[in-house]
């Protein structure tokens, strides 16, 4: 990778901000446009510096977080968001063991290993076409050919969800999650996040008209 992946900061905790905004500083290829502690800032942060990544880590998790995908990909709709769902006072002890030098730096090292890839899928190709409109008929012949737990999968990744929050919800584990969201992201022709909402809203799988595609 020849630049360094741009990455936006958002925590309610002042201590959470600071902690992860040190350890990309420390990491190598990534470089810190901000920090802030509101959906309302970061969206105007998206917006004026179109970054590579939004780290997302406010509290509850799972406050209206389709809507603040929705908000980000109207503002920056390259970016990508990587949302933190473990307590942040969990979150805080896992960032601050990796100042201590008796202890393993295991959560640094696989937190970054989890941002670097979507950092990096978010340069776009010279042919990026994820701004076209979805055309209703295409939506419905690609939702015939996915299984019903990859509409499942696909529903709950377009709502923000993880892979292991996934897995938890289904009963399987976050591996299979992950494999069926991949799947069914393949059989669709998507290869982001954003791409993936606009087609669950405009499939009905999510929204406040979602519908049964079954």
């Amino acid at each position: 990778m020849d630049r360094s992946i741009r990455t936006l900061i958002v925590a309610s905790s002042e201590s959470l901000r600071l902690a992860l905004r040190d350890l990309l500083l420390g990491a190598r290829g990534f470089e810190v446009l901000g920090v802030t502690a509101t959906r309302h800032e970061a969206k105007l942060l998206a917006q004026r510096h179109a970054p590579d990544l939004l780290v997302y880590a406010l509290e509850p998790p799972a406050l209206n977080r389709l809507l603040f995908l929705r908000e980000i990909e109207a503002a920056s709709p390259r970016t990508h968001i990587f949302f933190c769902s473990l307590p942040h006072h969990a979150l805080e002890d896992l960032v601050r063991e990796t100042a201590d030098t008796r202890r393993p730096p295991a959560f640094a090292r696989d937190l970054v290993a989890a941002l670097r890839p979507l950092g990096e899928a978010g340069e776009p190709a010279a042919d990026d076409n994820s701004d076209a409109p979805v055309d209703a008929r295409k939506v419905r012949e690609a939702l015939a050919c996915l299984t019903t737990r990859e509409r499942e999968v696909l529903r709950m990744a377009a709502e923000g969800l993880s892979s292991t929050e996934t897995g938890r919800q289904l009963g399987i584990s976050a591996r299979t999650a992950e494999c069926h969201r991949a799947h069914g992201m393949r059989k669709l022709g998507l290869h982001r996040r954003a791409e993936l909402v606009r087609f669950a809203v405009s499939a009905g799988l999510v929204g406040d008209e979602r519908r049964d595609l079954r």
